[in-house]
C-alpha cells in the first residue's frame, strides 16, 4: 500500500488516455489489467487503516503488514484472466513506444 500512489497516478494518466483518440487502444487494454491492482488496494487499505488505528500504531512494519493481509486475504476477490497459458511474445514495437514514453514523461 506504499505505492498506492504510484498506481492511482498511472490509473488517473491512463483515464486521461482511454478518454482520448491518442493510443486509447493501448490505453484500454493497460487500464484493464490494472483490474486487480485496483482491487488489491481497495480491499487492503481500508484494512490496513482500521488495524493502525484500533492498535494506534502510525507506522506499521512488514510483518504487522503481511499479518493484516493473510488475515483478510480469503475475501478478496481477483478477476480471472482469460488464457493466461497463452502469451504474445514480445516485440519491441515502434508504435507502442510512443505511447509507453508519454506515460512515463
Amino acid at each position: 500500500m506504499r505505492m498506492r500512489q504510484v498506481f492511482d497516478n498511472l490509473l488517473s494518466l491512463l483515464n486521461r488516455y482511454v478518454s482520448s483518440a491518442d493510443h486509447k487502444e493501448y490505453a484500454v487494454k493497460v487500464y484493464n489489467q490494472m483490474c486487480n491492482v485496483k482491487s488489491i488496494i481497495f480491499h487492503f487499505t481500508p484494512r490496513i487503516d482500521a488495524w493502525s488505528t484500533a492498535n494506534h500504531i502510525p507506522s506499521l512494519t512488514e510483518q504487522q503488514v503481511l499479518e493484516i493481509v493473510r488475515t483478510n486475504y480469503d475475501s478478496l476477490t481477483l478477476k480471472l484472466e482469460d488464457d493466461l497459458d497463452q502469451y504474445e511474445r514480445y516485440q519491441e514495437n515502434p508504435q507502442n513506444s510512443t505511447f509507453f514514453t508519454n506515460l512515463v514523461i
